[in-house]
């Protein structure tokens, strides 16, 4: 191929990688790869005048929903008789301070959604794949005039590390490539997949494959146009003749199919940004064309074309090799699952600090003990309000007995406040089936949020690996003579064959 021309190829080749990353850097930002737990958490703090109420209809007018708020919590409180339910935001109207019902619970609670001054609003998500810029991009618009502090709590993987390997990885399947002159255009596309990161390997390797699957075919319709006759040689005039040189590779195209729709499915499946996606795929193909389109006219210019062997056999042979062509991107894959293991640099890191303190949060023991105290308060030693230590109210006074009733129905007895064994209460009639702690999942990612949980092998790692040995395991396929025998001898590019047939 000619220098000008093979500038351009560059050029656009720079240009079509350039918009893959911005693609993915505008629809898949770094802070939406977390850790393979794959769990994040929107805080949305707002200051503590705004009403929570107020602020979620406007958020609920803008289709927002799921936000854990003040509001969006209950109460429990003993009705004498039954347990009334009190939304958390109402429960100082309906409770006055020396109300002996209070457990303190409602004020501990309240605490970790307003404090310091900053009102709270909890978005927990156990996937992290969020649209969280596009979120913050909505709030802004909605809540406009409201001053507000947007931020997201996930661990990110490290996207240098995938960068790393991958360029890597492309190196090495560049110096097994059969056809470096032609691959080295590939190479800045394949690299701008790193932005998908475990997934990256997937996507670079199936592409190899696809470049490696249709270097044949290509090749054999390249050399077939240097003539300028069009497709009216052996195989015949228009499409009729373009599929009849294809045949030979019916494998080859069946496979590419099944790559492409491959790389569809991990894309639908994951949630992965369509667009970078479909960019990249394009561009890939793109610079496949211009590659071939180049090569035709370097041979044209210096008049050295290849002869096109006719085929006369029927015989299903092996035209692609992926082995080992593919085995970079494999020990790629494996590297970025053991090497944070060995290099804490490379582990998943905290996306952003916590702003609420540890102390604030609340555990379900905290929960079921409140429930439990209500649930007895019928049963309870009314205790004077002023002769607590301060006199405050803690929650679940140590003062308190749990009664428990016996077989007639009345109370049998009383038991001791186990503070920190008790799970669920007792059933005292009051409550026929015990509520669920509502804030168990979001506080159990907050409690283990800092914990390094994300060193996990992630499972795009796995199907990495799995893909790409199974891709390699298709090299199984012939080359065969009609009667079923292996071929033994060196490979020989199909449509560089010498050979004549008589």
């Amino acid at each position: 191929m000619t220098f000008r021309f093979s500038l351009f190829i560059a050029v656009v080749s720079i240009l079509c990688t350039a918009l893959i990353i911005y693609l993915f850097s505008l629809f898949a930002p770094p802070q939406t790869v977390f850790s393979p737990a794959k769990e994040s958490c929107i805080i949305l703090a707002l200051d503590e005048s705004h009403s929570d109420r107020s602020i979620r209809e406007i958020l609920a007018s803008g289709g927002i929903e799921g936000f854990i708020s003040e509001s969006s919590q209950n109460v429990f409180v003993d009705d004498f008789g039954a347990l009334r339910s009190i939304p958390l935001d109402l429960y100082q109207d309906e409770i006055v301070s020396f109300d002996p019902r209070d457990d303190g619970y409602a004020a501990k609670l309240r605490s970790f959604f307003v404090h310091e001054g900053k009102r709270f609003f909890f978005l927990f998500q156990d996937t992290g794949r969020s649209n969280a810029p596009g979120l913050e991009k909505q709030l802004a618009g909605l809540l406009e005039g409201i001053p507000f502090s947007f931020t997201v709590l996930g661990h990110r993987e490290s996207l240098f590390l995938y960068f790393t390997l991958l360029a890597a990885a492309c190196v090495f399947a560049f110096f097994l490539s059969p056809s470096k002159r032609l691959f080295v255009f590939q190479l800045p596309v394949l690299l701008a997949f790193g932005y998908s990161a475990s997934f990256s390997f997937v996507f670079a390797a199936a592409l190899t494959a696809v470049w490696e699957l249709l270097r044949e075919p290509f090749g054999q319709i390249s050399a077939a146009r240097c003539y300028d006759r069009g497709y009216t040689d052996y195989s015949g005039g228009g499409y009729q003749g373009f599929w009849e040189q294809l045949k030979p590779f019916r494998v080859n195209c069946l496979l590419v199919l099944l790559f492409l729709i491959f790389i569809v499915i991990i894309s639908v499946v994951w949630e992965l940004p369509p667009i970078p996606v479909a960019a990249g795929c394009g561009s890939f193909f793109l610079l496949y064309f211009l590659a071939f389109r180049a090569d035709t006219q370097r041979a044209k210019k210096f008049r050295h074309i290849l002869f096109t062997p006719v085929p006369i056999l029927s015989a299903k042979i092996r035209t692609f090799s992926l082995f080992p062509l593919l085995l970079p991107f494999t020990a790629g894959a494996l590297l970025s699952l053991f090497l944070p293991l060995f290099l804490p640099g490379f582990s998943p890191s905290r996306e952003n600090m916590f702003p609420v303190e540890p102390a604030r949060l609340i555990s379900g023991g905290d929960y079921y003990r409140h429930i439990d105290f209500q649930s007895s308060f019928s049963y309870r030693p009314l205790e004077p309000y002023s002769s607590r230590a301060g006199g405050e109210r803690s929650l679940n006074h140590d003062e308190y007995l749990r009664y428990y009733l016996g077989e007639d129905g009345l109370i049998a007895g009383s038991i001791s406040h186990d503070k920190e064994g008790l799970q669920a209460p007792r059933d005292f009639g009051l409550l026929t089936e015990v509520p669920p702690f509502p804030l168990e999942t979001l506080m159990e990612f907050l409690i283990h949020y800092d914990t390094p949980a994300a060193g996990l092998p992630s499972a795009g790692i796995w199907i990495s690996v799995v893909f790409v040995l199974a891709a390699c395991m298709l090299n199984l396929l012939g080359p065969k003579t009609p009667s079923g025998i292996r071929f033994r001898k060196k490979k020989q590019p199909f449509f560089e064959d010498k050979r004549i047939a008589a």
